[in-house]
């Protein structure tokens, strides 16, 4: 969508935007009705499956090809015999790799965070998210009730298990974000 022109480009364009004003929890029951034919309901697949493609994914793809990938290496590639295929993984692809790296950080952290599609479309609670929660709410129940712990001490101890993974990805990633913001300051 950022390079090729094609018919309908704009207009698909504007209804992606459009699909980002929509509220999440409006297309929960939708997908629930959709997924349950393909047995995708109450399975980790059923709830990752929504989020792969988001339509800030492809606003946001489309506008940094757009600025950063130039039009005469792309053209270049044409002339020197390279077919589409390898032209994108060979060329555009490296290019790419820090919006796709801070993408991927920003999709994981909004799944990791959604609480509401799991809810919706999960029925076991060994399946939720973030050690269940069921488990919890009993953990700090059970807490609670023998006064062992303070109940804030079990909430912090939550909050760090919860944050572990994005602190990890955005550890795995942070040289390509780095090398995607220095990308523009040196000069070839």
């Amino acid at each position: 969508m950022a390079k090729h022109r094609f018919r309908g480009r704009d207009v698909t364009f504007y209804l992606i935007l459009a699909s980002m004003m929509i509220p999440g929890t409006v297309t929960a029951i939708p997908l629930f009705v959709v997924e349950q034919p393909l047995h995708l309901v109450d399975t980790y697949f059923g709830v990752i499956f929504p989020l792969i493609a988001s339509p800030f994914g492809v606003y946001f793809l489309r506008i940094y090809i757009r600025d950063v990938v130039p039009n005469e290496l792309i053209e270049a590639s044409k002339v020197d015999g390279a077919s589409e295929r390898r032209t994108f993984w060979r060329i555009v692809l490296p290019i790419i790799r820090p919006a796709l790296s801070t993408l991927f950080l920003i999709s994981f952290i909004g799944t990791w965070n959604n609480f509401f599609l799991p809810l919706v479309l999960l029925h076991s609670q060994s399946l939720y998210p973030l050690l269940g929660i069921e488990s919890l709410l009993s953990l700090i129940n059970t807490a609670a009730a023998n006064q062992t712990l303070p109940l804030y001490q079990l909430v912090i101890t939550g909050s760090l298990i919860s944050i572990l993974p994005m602190i990890i990805g955005f550890i795995i990633f942070r040289k390509h974000i780095v090398t995607g913001l220095t990308q523009g300051s040196v000069k070839l």
